[in-house]
């Protein structure tokens, strides 16, 4: 019984093998049906079949669902062999056709049936065998009589066929190859057939003289129903084409026998409703269907204070409409595939940006029922009141308007989704005020009159103490009388110009600076600095400066202490912005005490901390004025003075090293100049058995050193330094790298797959051609390979052995502005704008997104822009692909000049590359966490 069973299997195993080959050049398609079987060394059989769906896809066992449409049996087979030797070495693989698909070839006219030729080889699906395979034997007629008039329609081809000359000749020529779908039509004595838009097609025999009205007629066509678009006859080498209803008398004409009619129907257009109402609308081609025509068809309640919003939708094109009255939209002729989408108007938003104190920069929201409006913002704004420029942007124009152009002379404008909105007190200059509540105020216009500052800015004192004002340009002085209004409306200023009070009475004193005002002295009194303090009300100690003319109609400046802000960065406690009040030291120890002193990292407990020491590094305005290595006990020593807006870059002075196959492993965390013999007491010496250590730096340089007991390396450790140490019995393999969890790999002191052994430890993280791969072999050999899976899969490791992957060192990019963590990101292949934007946090609060720009390559590179307010709204827009090295940068205001960005992306970059770096991400060698 085992012996039959055997032979069974065998010659089971036989035939599929048998059935494969002969089916090797079978190309697979939907409805196909494929057998797989797997003969591994061991003897075991593992089967399975799949079909393939109507996608053309399947789900492959080993390799998992992918496209196998148009693929060859070979190719599959090929495809799966690959997979599925990483699990079973060695393994055969016979890939057959199961179950192959039905392919019909039908025979119209004198005989109507179908043939299945899937299961015919392609040799012998010539014409004159495969209708021999059709049933003829209840025909009145001789078929071979009519041989030599056939025709072959494949798609929108037809093909005349004379099989008589075959079987005269012999020549295949006239004795071709059927192709699935093909219609074989034998003409049929006096037959005319009928193929398309009828409710009863096929072949038809009619008398002599019938017109193609009356076999339209027995098709069941109908005429009435405006579908028909035209008539097409097909005789012998002519095409008569008869257009309905304007040709409608040419259907008169009498058919032929043979003639082929087809009946066209008006297309049929999709158009898919999105939103409000979801449906898909067939509309017929004859209706002329257009935008206007859809949206009034639908019948929606469009009433005065409800607007809907219609988004049009064709490809790339996106155009937007909000209307209450469907009337009101283009008469927009619509395609086949066109997207409509019909929505309640949603609010409008606007981005806001101002120097103004009391406006807050950010989206300001317009509900459907307000008009979005520049008036209506301004009253929003709680400007109403007050003389500011305003510039209105958008993706293609900026327009400048000023509140009282719009309170006063109705220069209103109309706003849209995302336009940007820039409310400035100065956008044309400032003027430079003495003896006024500012000591400047900005220009509303190129050039304006003394008598319209004096409006929006009035002096300090009441009019009927002014004597006059005195008016200073760059080239000239002029002194105006207080009461003289002709002359105050007709002298104008520009940019730069300054204007002072002169007053009647005998004693005053200006004072400008962080306090403007004017002060009056009684005859008696005493015009002194401490006399001035006193009038002021300031504290003595908040005043930094006070300089100027202690006499009468005399200018004092005066400058206050203020309240700083800092920014603290790396291995501070608490990182991010310190505020320094006044009445602070603005000393560099203060800054660090209050963000809760330095973060010193958990060190091993037998190295003391007063070995460790610190940099601190002080940028201001893009310049290093501080660069300096401090002990840990002499912290104290901090006393730099800062300045608003120093950054602090704080750095322990650390090494990371990592270690292998000691008597402690993992990641240590170490002073920065310690040797490996002091560390080799740290992790616990070393066990008999081992041999050596091998030392990989993060260039990429290998040095190895013997140990004994005698003999004991003496070396200092670098950062990222790993040691691996070998003994005299091992079965691992050290991988190294850039791989998801680097580590040692048990061998169970076998040959091991490179390709295995790299899974085990995680995968790569990049599969960039352009890095090497490199193995230290145990017997100190060095091999190079360069990273690509056709290279390496060949490749085994073995005990001791240790595999290295270069770092990628060009997948990241660079994102900064206005985004909530500006960072360095990691990229892939298909990483793009939107993606590196997204992992740095996303956009900000009041970040411009019309203008996103990318520098390609770094900073020297082409500069490229893009508009990205589509992020917001769930849209879609152009989002570009990154490559490493690329430059983002995300402005907070539409007013920013190229020259402003380069100058900041340049010092930002700057900054990154000479602090040390600020983004890390350090994988722990034993667990394969992320610190």
């Amino acid at each position: 019984m085992k012996l039959r069973l055997k032979n069974f299997l065998l010659f089971t195993t036989f035939l599929e093998i048998l059935i494969c080959t002969i089916s090797f050049s079978y190309i697979l398609s939907v409805g196909d049906v494929v057998s797989v079987s797997i003969f591994t060394s061991e003897g075991k059989v593992y089967k399975d079949s799949f079909a393939v769906d109507i996608d053309g896809y399947a789900s492959v066992p080993y390799v998992g669902r992918r496209k196998v449409e148009g693929m060859s049996l070979k190719e599959l087979e090929k495809a799966i062999k690959e997979y599925a030797s990483t699990f079973l070495p060695s393994a055969v693989v016979v890939v057959s056709l199961e179950k192959p698909r039905p392919q019909y070839v039908f025979f119209q006219g004198l005989i109507n049936n179908n043939v299945d030729i899937s299961t015919i080889p392609v040799e012998e699906r010539r014409l004159s065998y495969i209708i021999g395979r059709v049933p003829t034997s209840n025909l009145p007629y001789n078929l071979s009589d009519y041989f030599s008039n056939l025709k072959i329609i494949r798609g929108s081809s037809i093909i005349k066929v004379d099989l008589k000359k075959f079987y005269d000749t012999g020549d295949f020529k006239f004795n071709p190859i059927l192709k699935e779908n093909d219609i074989v039509y034998i003409p049929v004595p006096e037959s005319v057939a009928v193929v398309g838009y009828a409710d009863k097609p096929g072949v038809y025999s009619v008398p002599l003289n019938t017109s193609v009205l009356e076999v339209l007629s027995m098709a069941g066509v109908r005429l009435d129903n405006n579908v028909v678009k035209s008539i097409i006859i097909y005789r012998n080498d002519s095409v008569i084409k008869i257009s309905y209803p304007q040709e409608k008398k040419k259907l008169l004409l009498k058919v032929h026998d043979g003639d082929i009619i087809e009946i066209q129907p008006y297309s049929q257009l999709n158009v898919y409703i999105i939103g409000e109402v979801s449906k898909r609308a067939t509309l017929s081609e004859r209706d002329h269907p257009t935008l206007r025509k859809l949206i009034a068809n639908i019948n929606l309640p469009f009433i005065n204070d409800i607007k809907r919003e219609i988004i049009f939708i064709r490809g790339d094109v996106r155009e937007r409409y909000v209307v209450s009255d469907p009337m009101k939209l283009p008469d927009k002729e619509l395609r086949d595939g066109d997207i409509i989408g019909i929505y309640v108007a949603k609010p409008v938003m606007v981005y806001v940006t101002s120097d103004e104190p009391i406006v807050k920069s950010g989206l300001v929201r317009f509900e459907y029922y307000e008009t979005p409006s520049l008036r209506t913002l301004i009253f929003k704004l709680g400007l109403g009141n007050r003389d500011t420029g305003i510039f209105v942007s958008n993706a293609s124009d900026t327009e400048y308007v000023t509140t009282k152009d719009v309170i006063e002379r109705n220069k209103d404008i109309i706003l849209s989704n995302y336009d940007y909105v820039y409310i400035t007190s100065k956008p044309f200059g400032e003027v430079h005020l003495v003896g006024f509540s500012k000591n400047k105020i900005g220009l509303l216009e190129p050039r304006e009159s003394v008598a319209e500052i004096l409006k929006r800015c009035p002096p300090s004192v009441e009019y009927s103490q002014i004597a006059s004002f005195v008016i200073m340009k760059k080239d000239k002085r002029q002194e105006i009388p207080a009461g003289n209004s002709d002359l105050l409306n007709k002298v104008m200023l520009e940019d730069g110009d300054g204007v002072y009070v002169k007053l009647k009475q005998e004693k005053y004193v200006y004072v400008i600076g962080d306090v403007n005002t004017t002060l009056v002295f009684s005859t008696g009194e005493e015009i002194s600095r401490e006399a001035v303090i006193s009038k002021l009300g300031v504290k003595p100690a908040r005043i930094e400066s006070i300089d100027g003319s202690f006499e009468n109609g005399g200018v004092v400046s005066i400058k206050l202490r203020k309240d700083i802000r800092v920014f603290l960065l790396g291995d501070s406690i608490k990182n991010g912005e310190i505020n320094l009040k006044w009445d602070e030291p603005h000393k560099l120890i203060t800054a660090l005490s209050k963000a809760g002193g330095i973060n010193y990292p958990i060190i091993d407990p037998n190295l003391k901390l007063e070995k460790l020491s610190f940099n601190v590094k002080v940028y201001r305005k893009n310049k290093v004025i501080m660069d300096k290595d401090i002990s840990s006990s002499k912290v104290s020593q901090l006393d730099q003075d800062l300045e608003d807006g120093d950054v602090v870059y704080v750095y322990v002075n650390k090494i990371e090293v990592k270690v292998f196959g000691g008597q402690k492993q993992g990641t240590f965390l170490l002073p920065k100049g310690i040797t490996f013999d002091k560390f080799l007491g740290i992790i616990g010496g070393f066990s008999e058995n081992m041999t050596s250590v091998k030392v990989f730096r993060q260039d990429g340089s290998v040095k190895v050193f013997d140990v004994s007991l005698d003999h004991i390396p003496n070396f200092v450790l670098k950062d990222d330094d790993t040691l691996i140490f070998s003994s005299k019995a091992e079965s691992f393999v050290y991988v190294m790298g850039d791989v998801g969890n680097p580590g040692a790999v048990y061998t169970g002191g076998f040959k091991l797959s490179l390709i295995k052994v790299l899974s085990v430890a995680g995968g790569l993280k990049s599969w960039e051609n352009k890095r090497k791969l490199r193995i230290l072999r145990s017997d100190g050999k060095e091999e190079v390979y360069n990273l690509n899976y056709e290279e390496l899969k060949d490749v085994v490791v073995g005990n001791g052995d240790i595999v290295y992957v270069e770092p990628s060192s060009s997948n990241r990019v660079y994102v900064l502005g206005a985004v909530n963590r500006p960072s360095v990101v990691y990229i892939d292949v298909k990483s793009t704008l939107l993606d590196a934007i997204v992992k740095a946090g996303g956009f900000r609060k009041g970040a411009d997104l019309s203008k996103v720009y990318v520098f390609k390559g770094g900073v020297n590179g082409s500069i490229e822009v893009y508009d990205m307010r589509w992020v917001p709204n769930g849209k879609t827009g152009r989002n570009p692909l990154l490559n490493p090295g690329d430059i983002i940068y995300v402005p907070d205001s539409p007013y920013m000049t190229i020259s402003e960005i380069m100058s900041f992306v340049q010092s930002t970059i700057t900054f990154i590359n000479n602090s040390i770096e600020l983004y890390k991400n350090v994988n722990y060698i034993v667990g394969g966490q992320k610190k």
